[in-house]
C-alpha cells in the first residue's frame, strides 16, 4: 500500500484515541449543546468499562500477534476484541442524535466508518473485531441516549437515571470482580511470544489483563452519574450558553487544561515504581475530581469570569410582572 495512504489512515486512527475524544466533549458540552456533552462523555466513560472488561474477558488476540503475513502499522494495546476504536468513534452518533446539520451527520458517519476501516487497514484489529465494536458501540448509545433499560417509575427523571446507572454500575463492578479474579494468572500462549519475536516486536506487546482502565473507566461514569444527579436536583441552574466569545473562551480554557492534564499523567505514568492500592486509590480520587470539575466546577467558575449566559433584562421584567400579578 502506498505510503500516502498508511499515513492518512494512522491519522484517521487518531480520531480514537483520548485527546482528541477529550476535546470533542468540552467542545460539544461547553460550546454547543450541554445535554450532547453531558451523554458523550458517559458513553465514551460507559464504553470504556465495557471495552476493558470485554477485551480481558476474551483474551482475543490482535491479527499481527498470530498471522505472519500482518503487521502492525499503527498503535495497539491490549487485547483484540472487540476493538476500541470503532467502538469510542460510534460516539458520533450522539451527535447525530442532536443535530439536522447534513454536513454534520456526513462527517459522523465519515468518521464512524473510517476510524474502523483504519483499524483493519493498520492490522492492529480483524473486521470480525472492528464489527463487534461497532455493535457494542451502538448498544451503549442506545443505553446513554434512549434509556432502553428504563422501568416506569413516579420518581422524578433525574432519580431514575440515578437508579438506573447505580445498578449498571453494580452490575459492571461484580462483572470486573470475577473477570480479573479468574485471568489475573493468565499467561500468553508460547505461539503469540513466537510470532511477535520473529517479527522483531517482542512480548511487551501483548498488555496482560489488568484493572487499571477499567478502574479509570468505571470511576468517572460513576463520577459523572453522581455529580449530574447533585447538580440537577440540589443545585441552582447552572447556564453554560452564551454567545460566541464565551464558548469559545469556554472551550479554550477546558481544552487546554484538559489536554494539558492528559500529556502530563502519560509523562509521569511509567515513572511510579510499582503498582499498589494508594496508585488506584489516587486514580479514583483523580478521576471523581475530573468529573466534579467537568460538570460543576468549571461551569461555576465560567459564572464567575461572565464566560456564561446571563438572564436577558425582558425575562427579568416579565417574571417581576407575573409576582405582582400582572398579566
Amino acid at each position: 500500500m502506498p505510503d500516502e495512504f498508511i499515513t492518512a489512515m494512522r491519522w484517521v486512527s487518531e480520531l480514537g484515541h483520548p485527546p482528541f475524544m477529550l476535546s470533542l466533549i468540552l467542545f460539544t458540552y461547553w460550546g454547543w449543546k450541554e445535554e450532547a456533552g453531558i451523554q458523550m462523555a458517559k458513553f465514551l466513560t460507559l464504553s470504556g468499562v465495557v471495552m476493558s472488561l470485554s477485551k480481558d474477558l476474551i483474551l482475543a488476540p490482535r491479527p499481527f500477534w498470530i498471522h505472519p503475513e500482518i503487521m502492525s502499522l499503527g498503535k495497539a494495546g491490549g487485547f483484540g476484541m472487540p476493538s476500541g476504536h470503532a467502538m469510542m468513534s460510534c460516539v458520533w452518533l450522539v451527535v447525530l442524535a442532536h443535530t439536522k446539520n447534513r454536513t454534520i451527520k456526513c462527517l459522523g458517519w465519515s468518521i464512524i466508518l473510517l476510524t474502523g476501516l483504519s483499524r483493519i487497514t493498520l492490522g492492529v484489529h480483524s473486521p470480525l473485531q472492528v464489527l463487534a465494536g461497532w455493535a457494542i458501540g451502538v448498544m451503549v448509545f442506545g443505553e446513554i441516549v434512549f434509556k432502553f433499560f428504563n422501568p416506569k417509575s413516579t420518581l422524578p427523571a433525574h432519580t431514575q437515571d440515578l437508579r438506573r446507572n447505580l445498578v449498571l454500575i453494580a452490575i459492571l463492578s461484580m462483572g470486573a470482580f470475577f473477570i480479573y479474579r479468574y485471568n489475573q494468572a493468565w499467561k500468553p500462549p508460547e505461539t503469540w511470544i513466537r510470532e511477535l519475536e520473529e517479527k522483531s516486536l517482542g512480548a511487551s506487546n501483548i498488555r496482560l489483563p489488568t484493572v487499571k482502565s477499567c478502574l479509570i473507566y468505571l470511576s468517572l461514569f460513576t463520577g459523572l452519574v453522581s455529580w449530574q444527579w447533585i447538580r440537577t436536583s440540589h443545585m441552582p441552574t447552572l447556564k453554560l450558553e452564551g454567545n460566541f466569545k464565551q464558548r469559545l473562551g469556554r472551550v479554550s480554557i477546558g481544552i487546554f487544561l484538559g489536554v494539558s492534564a492528559y500529556l502530563i499523567y502519560q509523562a509521569n505514568k511509567k515513572s511510579i515504581p510499582s503498582i499498589d492500592a494508594k496508585y488506584y486509590l489516587l486514580l479514583v480520587g483523580l478521576s471523581v475530581l475530573s468529573t466534579f470539575l467537568l460538570v460543576i466546577g468549571f461551569p461555576w467558575f465560567f459564572q464567575r469570569i461572565h464566560l456564561s449566559s446571563t438572564p436577558a433584562p425582558q425575562s427579568i421584567s416579565t417574571n417581576r410582572s407575573n409576582s405582582d400579578g400582572v398579566v
